[in-house]
């Protein structure tokens, strides 16, 4: 047997599902899957070899490889989506449910239509799908989502206004304190870290090895150090990590300065690699500026 990540073309979900030796599949082909009385289409996203994946569903069969003609029949199935969206908010706020329908999906065969929605608060919907069995002719699944999950499945963008990265919510994983801890930045009462569905938004781990390969050449929160020039000794009370300076309490002065971490002191001090000092700027008394690295520029 051979196992695949795969894409649920709608949800935007991913999942393991296992095919046998025999079937010839590639990466990116769309392929029709079987769950109980369901139907699932889907994109195989990457091949996995030599690993124990527990999280594979034995419910879920391979059926087959769908071809050109049949894909486009399935999106050209998808046509009546706005039409199909708009009598959904219509029957909702005609009984007076507080739901906002914003997609809806046809499956394979045209068999079961799909209704995505947000709600504030969890709701009953026993007698909206009533009204939607007789409106529709069909089966209807109602399948409420976050506002995470909304915006990526509108256009992949999350609440922040950058892309969001599908692969983290894809897996179920999720984006530990941690990623945030380690670029320095505060997490109590800072509401900038987290999306409208409460949980920390995927852009946090951007740049987050770049953080973390910078932030072992700096000392700890709260460790003493000495600056070099004026001996000076005091506790490091913040960090500006990607610069490599260092918020300093300096005790017997009572006063707060940023300094280098070229013109501190500390245990365990270690030499920042080359590729990962910024380039530095100095004023000559003519009023140039010299940039490591970089050509003479005047002002």
């Amino acid at each position: 047997m051979q196992t695949l990540q795969v894409e649920d073309i709608f949800k935007l979900k991913r999942f393991y599902v296992q095919v046998e030796d025999n079937v010839e599949v590639k990466a990116q082909q769309y392929i029709l899957l079987k769950r109980d009385k369901d139907h699932v289409v889907a994109r195989i996203c990457r091949f996995l070899q030599g690993e124990n994946f527990q999280s594979t569903d034995s419910k879920i069969k391979f059926e087959k490889i769908l071809s050109e003609n049949e894909i486009k029949e399935l999106h050209k199935s998808q046509d009546d989506e706005f039409e199909r969206v708009k009598q959904a908010r219509v029957l909702a706020e005609k009984l007076k449910i507080d739901m906002h329908f914003f997609a809806s999906k046809v499956g394979w065969g045209g068999h079961q239509i799909m209704f995505f929605f947000t709600a504030p608060e969890p709701v009953d919907f026993r007698e909206l799908l009533k009204e939607m069995i007789k409106t529709f002719n069909g089966r209807i699944q109602l399948d409420r989502v976050t506002d995470r999950d909304r915006a990526l499945m509108l256009d992949g963008t999350e609440m922040c206004g950058g892309w969001s990265y599908p692969f983290l919510k894809s897996n179920n994983q999720k984006i530990p304190l941690d990623a945030v801890r380690d670029q320095g930045i505060v997490i109590k009462n800072n509401a900038k870290i987290f999306d409208a569905s409460g949980k920390i938004k995927p852009s946090m781990v951007y740049e987050l090895q770049s953080y973390r390969k910078n932030r072992k050449y700096l000392p700890h929160i709260q460790q003493a150090v000495k600056h070099k020039e004026s001996g000076k000794t005091g506790k490091v009370i913040g960090l500006d990590i990607l610069n490599h300076r260092c918020k300093v309490f300096f005790d017997e002065l009572g006063i707060i300065e940023f300094s280098h971490i070229d013109d501190l002191d500390f245990n365990n001090k270690r030499e920042v690699p080359e590729e990962l000092k910024a380039p530095v700027a100095e004023i000559d008394i003519e009023g140039r500026i010299e940039a490591l690295g970089l050509e003479e520029a005047t002002i």
